[in-house]
Order: C-alpha cells, then structure tokens, then sequence
C-alpha cells in the first residue's frame, strides 16, 4: 500500500479491494487491526 502523509499524519492509500484482501489476511492470520477512514468533509 502506499503510503502519505496528510496534515502531519501517515497514512496509507489503498482501493477498496486492497483494504478489504488487507483486512482478509490479517483477519485470517489472527493479527490484531484497525481500519480507520478519513472523512474528507471534516476536514475542510
């Protein structure tokens, strides 16, 4: 995934089907994960 950084904070930048084969392999490998969205209107 790549990898940016919006007003001082790192995130990654990833399509729906990345997230969701990310969360798939962590979820069937026991891995503890967090999915966290920015809303863009918040922040305006």
């Amino acid at each position: 995934m790549k990898r940016i950084e919006m007003l001082g904070t790192p995130m990654h930048v990833a399509t729906m089907s990345e997230t969701v084969e990310f969360i798939k392999r962590r979820v069937l490998a026991g891995q503890f994960t967090q999915h966290v969205v920015v809303n863009a209107a918040k922040i305006v």
